[in-house]
């Protein structure tokens, strides 16, 4: 019988991918990448302000309005080292 974990419910519970019924702590190094486009037309005095405006234009979007591309990948931290 896996160990309760609080704010996880058993009846949702799935397994990891190896088919284990476990809610065991692993150790999993996770690079994860998002990425956002968005495509704006900004009045502004300088380039710069122009992308500063559409940056904040960006950040402020709900999901949905620009869908974000989202990776993992699993990584050896030894190739940092």
């Amino acid at each position: 019988m896996p160990k309760a974990i609080e704010g996880v419910d058993p009846a949702e519970y799935r397994g990891n991918d190896y088919g284990e019924d476990s809610l065991e702590d692993k150790t999993f190094h996770i690079r994860v990448r998002e990425e956002k486009i968005g495509y704006y037309t900004v009045e502004a005095e300088t380039l710069a302000d122009a992308e500063r405006e559409a940056l904040y234009r960006l950040r402020g979007e709900t999901e949905g309005e620009v869908c974000p591309a989202v990776n993992y990948e699993q990584f050896d931290p030894k190739e940092f080292e």
